[in-house]
Parts: structure tokens; C-alpha cells; sequence
């Protein structure tokens, strides 16, 4: 099947809220791409067509929550085929936006990069910045991933940043951004301080994987430059 054609085809059986039809279209999205493939270049474009059509009032209430809903059970169903990797001893705390659709895209991302083999903490969103600052403290990650944030999200992410920056104490952690509304301005992570920036679940498994690969291998795993943004780490 066609990728254009297996989200028009998903995304129209979502906001019918039709679990059972939604439940086989993952089956047939497994069978015919890789299941990182069937979230990458289906699942992820039909979560961003569901968050613009409801933005600009082209959804319902009631097809948009049928729509999240049904498809973060195809999101459970086509993770749960990943290929697991190898552990890589990289501790990956992700925040984002409180909003249910840019809770699944984080969902999608930390699935993803678990998959890849990075130890990762998902507390999603409406986690205040002294507490965030608190459990990076205590947990010590090697990177601090703001994923799929909202508009209303991003100033308190710009404080969290300058928090981090200005007090210290988290020597090496990377700061990284991307989904949501970095994806819809561009630039914006760069500004608020990130030192990686990703538009899709792949291409972040991707930076992830060059930002920790041994030196020898970077250059072979490096993803395209207008992906990856390198900078100081958090001194």
C-alpha cells in the first residue's frame, strides 16, 4: 500500500472512533512497511493532519477525541513489533505539551527511542520546571528531550533552558526539541537554547544515535545538517 494512501486511509477510519477497523489497518501497516516505518510515515503524518484539522476547526470534539484515542491504540499495537536494540547506557528524560495529541507524539518518540536501545523517562506534560530541574538533578540524564510542545508550552520551556544554563550543575546533559510547535517555527528551538533539533521520530532516533555514537562512527550515522544543530552542552 501506497504511504499517501494508508494515511488517507487511517486517518479517515480514526474519526469514525472504529477500534476494531483501525486495529486491522495496523496489521496491515506492519505487513507492508517495517513497524518504525509504519510509525514514522504513517502514524506520525495522520497525528499532525488530526492536530492542523482541529486547530482550524475542520474536526469535531468528537472526531478529534475519537481520532487520539483510536490511534494511540494503533500507536501501542505497532510499537509493541519494534526490533529492540542493544541498551546504550544513555538516560533520556522527555517532557512536551499537556495537550492529548502532543502527549501521543511524545509517546511516539519515547517508544521509538527505547526501541533503540536508550533508557528512557517519560513524564509527558504539565510537569513544572522546579520539579523537572529537581528529577535531572537526582537522575542525572545525558539528555533532556522536549518533544511535541504546544505554543502555550514554549515559554516555560524557554525558562526551564535558562534555569539549566544559568544555575549549573548538569555538566554534559543535551538539551533537545522537536515535534509540535518547533516543527511549525522554525528556528524556535534554536532560539530557546536546544542543542539538537528533530522533525520526526526517525529523524530523532537518527541525531540521537550520531549525537552518542562512538567518534569513529559519527560520521557514518550522522543524520542531514538541517536536522541536527550541535552546541555546547549544559555547563
Amino acid at each position: 500500500m501506497h504511504t499517501d494512501t494508508a494515511i488517507e486511509n487511517l486517518f479517515n477510519t480514526l474519526l469514525t472512533g472504529d477500534r476494531t477497523a483501525a486495529r486491522t489497518l495496523a496489521d496491515e501497516l506492519c505487513s507492508d512497511l517495517t513497524p518504525e516505518g509504519a510509525m514514522n510515515d504513517v502514524a506520525w503524518p495522520v497525528l499532525e493532519m488530526i492536530f492542523a484539522h482541529y486547530r482550524n476547526d475542520q474536526l469535531t470534539t468528537l472526531a478529534h477525541n475519537y481520532a487520539i484515542r483510536t490511534l494511540r491504540q494503533v500507536v501501542d499495537q505497532v510499537a509493541a513489533n519494534y526490533t529492540r536494540r542493544a541498551r546504550r547506557d544513555v538516560r533520556v528524560c522527555i517532557f512536551g505539551g499537556v495537550d492529548e495529541s502532543m502527549d501521543l507524539a511524545s509517546q511516539m518518540a519515547a517508544d521509538m527511542l527505547e526501541a533503540a536501545g536508550f533508557d528512557v523517562f517519560f513524564a509527558g506534560g504539565g510537569v513544572a520546571n522546579d520539579e523537572i530541574y529537581l528529577e535531572c538533578t537526582n537522575r542525572k540524564p545525558n539528555v533532556l528531550l522536549l518533544w511535541a510542545a504546544s505554543g502555550k508550552d514554549t515559554p516555560g520551556f524557554r525558562m526551564l533552558i535558562d534555569m539549566f544554563r544559568n544555575n549549573g550543575g548538569h555538566a554534559g546533559m543535551q538539551i533537545v526539541c522537536g515535534g509540535g510547535i518547533f516543527n511549525r517555527v522554525p528556528g524556535l528551538a534554536e532560539e530557546i537554547g536546544a542543542n539538537v533539533v528533530a522533525r520526526t521520530p526517525r529523524e530523532l532516533v537518527e541525531s540521537m544515535e550520531s549525537l552518542f555514537a562512538p567518534a569513529g562512527a559519527k560520521k557514518a550515522t550522522a543524520p542531514a545538517a538541517r536536522t541536527v544543530r550541535r552546541a555546547r552542552a549544559v555547563a
